[in-house]
């Protein structure tokens, strides 16, 4: 071989070296994209899930919200009202918007001595059990349970054992 020969033959050897040295810097920033891509996938699917779907985010909280975060504290779906671990406890059904002061007033009477759970009678998941009239007193199970806004129930044992519905019966009973 002669020299332009080898020239030419390293010329073509950098050459290659160069392409497969780009190919691979090629294919890293096309495994870092494809992961920063996936990530980001993900944390929009996570503030989508916990903004609109569980709500555990929430991004105009404010001091008003604090509080009653505070009185939520034991708030319950309807359709759990008979799957709490205590034995005797009270359910008070009411609009956590527009919450009536004399009866809070009464549930603080009762929450010394008993758990009081609270359920959302706006919620939406709540409706299939709240009624503008026509509730059922007496009733012994999830399927039979129709109440009207402002309602406090006892449950001991899995059963309904007090029901009061209407801010001069519960007052009058609780206090």
């Amino acid at each position: 071989m002669n020299r332009e020969q080898k020239r030419k033959e390293n010329k073509k050897n950098k050459k290659i070296e160069t392409s497969t040295n780009i190919s691979s810097n090629n294919e890293i920033y096309r495994l870092l994209k494809i992961c920063i891509v996936v990530i980001i996938i993900f944390a929009i699917l996570y503030l989508v899930v916990g903004l609109f779907i569980t709500k555990e985010i929430d991004l105009f909280k404010d001091k008003d919200n604090e509080s009653t975060d505070t009185a939520t504290s034991n708030a319950i779906l309807a359709n759990s009202v008979f799957d709490q671990k205590e034995e005797e406890y009270y359910v008070y059904f009411y609009d956590f918007n527009n919450e009536n002061t004399n009866i809070a007033t009464s549930i603080v009477n009762i929450s010394s001595n008993y758990t009081v759970y609270k359920v959302d009678t706006s919620d939406i998941l709540n409706k299939n059990f709240v009624v503008e009239e026509n509730s059922n007193k007496s009733a012994t199970n999830l399927d039979e349970l129709k109440v009207i806004k402002d309602t406090i129930i006892k449950v001991s044992n899995d059963k309904i054992i007090e029901y009061y519905e209407g801010e001069q019966e519960i007052t009058s009973k609780l206090s």
